[in-house]
């Protein structure tokens, strides 16, 4: 009887995980189906709450995670996207799109060096044959990484020289010309975006040291150069994470506009010159002290005119 008990027990275990596993591959298959549907919705929106619909579904189904990704990016919401690219990868290891938008993603964030490290990840897999294209998308997308590979690099010596120094006016340049950066059938816009250590704030204040005000001459000089001239560049302003957000808001835009007067002064057409706070919502450093926030306390400026846009796939 005892043996015969655990016969039956045994038995019951494995149609249980039988049934369990059978469960589990239609679940799947239908977060398939949600999946492909997603991708045919004309609102974004209705194809959001498809791919969470098959994410309930199927937790590992590392598509709809990696578009849930795109979604979230192409709204500027960095560290939503990063999470759902970073629950995609960990699905999938050998899946390359996530790869993609973890770099794209730190990149938008100014973490240069990362994406680097994700864009070179990307290349090599998709250059061993790792993801299902045929040859014209695959020679399509290595020549878009490596570009943007090429301007991560550029971008990270940029940030280490205004770290240590006043960049130069044909640097900002560099930094601030029209690039096509798209990813998607969404097609995330990446309009050329230049953070400038050198041009850092004290602590609740909106005031410029005389070593912003050299960089900020620099600025201006790129701003009327042939290059650059008669575009519109947008100001956005950045705080830490200390105080409250109502607060942080105003600070961040008192900052954008103290940049931007300065620059006015310097000779730039006003009109060409738009201003946004965007208080503590995009902080490069989330956590310590007022010291190690430093870096959230900057302004970015935003090439608004000539960027170069395509739809891909």
């Amino acid at each position: 009887m005892f043996k015969a008990g655990r016969l039956i027990i045994g038995l019951a275990l494995v149609l249980g995980l039988f049934a369990s596993n059978r469960v589990w591959a239609q679940n799947c298959a239908r977060a398939d189906r949600l999946f492909k549907a997603s991708q045919n919705m004309e609102s974004t929106e209705q194809g959001r709450l498809m791919l969470e619909k098959a994410i309930a579904l199927c937790p590992g189904h590392w598509q709809s995670l990696n578009n849930l990704g795109l979604y979230y990016e192409t709204r500027q919401k960095w560290l939503v996207a990063g999470s759902y690219y970073q629950k995609a990868r960990k699905a999938d290891p050998a899946a390359l799109a996530p790869l993609a938008g973890l770099g794209d993603v730190a990149y938008a964030m100014g973490n240069f060096k990362q994406a680097i490290r994700y864009y070179q990840l990307f290349l090599e897999g998709l250059r061993s044959g790792g993801e299902d294209l045929d040859p014209f998308e695959i020679a399509s997308h290595e020549k878009l990484y490596a570009q943007k590979l090429d301007d991560a690099r550029m971008r990270l010596d940029l940030h280490k020289k205004s770290m240590q120094s006043t960049v130069g006016s044909e640097y900002i340049t560099r930094g601030l010309k029209a690039d096509a950066l798209f990813r998607g059938k969404a097609g995330v816009r990446q309009r050329p975006r230049l953070a400038l250590s050198s041009i850092h704030f004290a602590y609740d204040s909106a005031g410029l040291d005389t070593k912003s005000l050299e960089q900020i001459r620099e600025l201006a000089r790129a701003l009327n150069g042939s290059e650059l001239k008669g575009r519109e560049i947008l100001i956005e302003g950045h705080t830490d994470s200390f105080g409250s957000e109502a607060y942080n808001l105003e600070l961040s835009l008192k900052r954008a506009a103290s940049v931007k007067m300065a620059l006015v002064e310097m000779g730039v057409d006003s009109a060409r010159l738009q201003i946004k706070g965007r208080g503590e919502s995009r902080l490069l450093k989330a956590l310590g002290s007022r010291e190690e926030q430093a870096p959230n306390r900057r302004v970015e400026f935003v090439n608004l005119g000539g960027t170069q846009y395509i739809s891909g796939s």
